[in-house]
């Protein structure tokens, strides 16, 4: 995830508020914050959208607006299916398309996927 931050600082970590209106942020390593979006919809334990307010020169934009919806449901016991839609991409003009195979590949939305899958088989 260090790889994924739009700060001139390191990452040190990501935030997402737990309340519809709540912030989603990066804070650097030297304590700076760098917004990425805001909490659209926050309802545990099934689902959240995610406001992704961050260009395709991986800069914010307060007036970009794509959503990052993810679902939770029970796959099992002791198991979570976790599904991910990252939407609205033509509102990035060109670049979405190029944008949307970026998220596709193992540096995008799958690869963060199966860090967390790995930090969770971990505990």
């Amino acid at each position: 995830m260090a790889s994924h931050s739009i700060g001139k600082s390191a990452l040190r970590s990501a935030t997402i508020e737990p309340k519809a209106g709540g912030r989603w942020f990066e804070t650097g390593e030297d304590g700076t914050e760098c917004d990425w979006g805001e909490v659209l919809a926050w309802e545990p334990p099934n689902r959240i959208v995610l406001a992704w307010r961050i260009r395709a020169d991986w800069k914010y934009d307060p007036s970009l607006l794509t959503e990052v919806e993810i679902n939770f449901s029970e796959a099992g016991e002791n198991a979570t299916r976790v599904e991910l839609e990252h939407r609205q991409l033509e509102n990035m003009g060109a670049a979405g398309e190029a944008v949307r195979e970026i998220f596709e590949s193992d540096r995008g939305w799958s690869g963060i996927l199966q860090g967390y899958v790995q930090l969770i088989e971990k505990r």
